[in-house]
């Protein structure tokens, strides 16, 4: 009996002194469907297989036309802080609208690899999260803003105020910038101008289907006058009309102009 319960106790200290299996370290997609049952949302199925089937090597994340809402959003920001791989992520028509947009550029301010940055048509309205990202990524080189309505509103405010400073700092990056069908008008184009006067990384900027006119030409043309790197300028679609086409000559043939493409089709301009 004294036996049995020496080898008893010896089988116990055994057991108490093994080490224990350690947890398998959480995936992408793990940590992207925990965070959806925190914000109380159903995780999207293309989100999770893509994230399920990359094994923690995703280099581009396509989620456009997913209606992951503004809990999706919030939920994927979530796994993005995790991330040091990403390169491109793609959330076009996702219906984030300003909250999900917010969590999405937060989770990116320090990311070190995403240079891409697509969250055209996602109701966007509000544009200090991604005033600041401009500011605050190390990485961020082309961002998509397309199809998000900025027209001003009543009293004259421009939802581009936060984007125009943001692109006068000396910390933005970024080189692509593309606006096309945001309803910007003539103040949003001089709102926008303000701020690329000062800037120094912008080379392609894209401003299609805005209803800019002579006006909104004046105002890009004095931008052009002090800007030195931009070289592609898309006004596909506007209302420029002869006037405006007069507007933006004298910049054009300016000394230190650096502009090499401009496109203007579309606009009413000649007989």
């Amino acid at each position: 009996a004294i036996l049995r319960e020496e080898r008893s106790r010896r089988s116990q200290d055994r057991r108490a002194v093994s080490p224990t299996k350690p947890n398998m370290e959480e995936t992408q997609a793990d940590v992207y469907i925990g965070a959806c049952a925190v914000e109380g949302c159903e995780p999207n199925v293309h989100v999770s297989e893509l994230l399920a089937t990359s094994k923690g090597f995703l280099l581009e994340l396509s989620a456009n036309e997913q209606a992951l809402g503004r809990k999706g959003g919030a939920a994927l920001a979530a796994m993005l802080r995790g991330d040091t791989g990403l390169t491109v992520l793609k959330l076009e028509g996702c219906d984030l609208y300003d909250g999900g947009v917010s969590a999405v550029c937060e989770a990116l301010f320090r990311h070190p690899t995403v240079f891409r940055l697509d969250l055209g048509y996602n109701g966007l309205r509000a544009l200090k999260p991604v005033a600041r990202l401009l500011e605050l990524s190390p990485s961020l080189l082309c961002l998509d803003l397309s199809g998000n309505s900025l027209a001003p509103s009543l009293l004259g405010w421009s939802p581009l105020a936060p984007l125009a400073d943001a692109l006068g700092s000396d910390l933005c990056r970024v080189q692509l910038l593309q606006l096309g069908n945001c309803d910007l008008g003539p103040r949003g184009a001089e709102s926008l101008a303000e701020g690329l006067s000062k800037n120094t990384s912008v080379v392609n900027l894209v401003l299609d289907e805005n209803d800019l006119n002579a006006r909104a030409a004046l105002a890009l043309q004095k931008m052009l006058l002090v800007n030195r790197t931009l070289t592609s300028l898309d006004l596909r679609h506007n209302s420029l009309g002869d006037e405006g086409a007069k507007a933006l000559a004298p910049a054009l043939g300016a000394a230190g102009c650096s502009l090499g493409c401009l496109v203007l089709w579309g606009n009413c301009i000649g007989p």
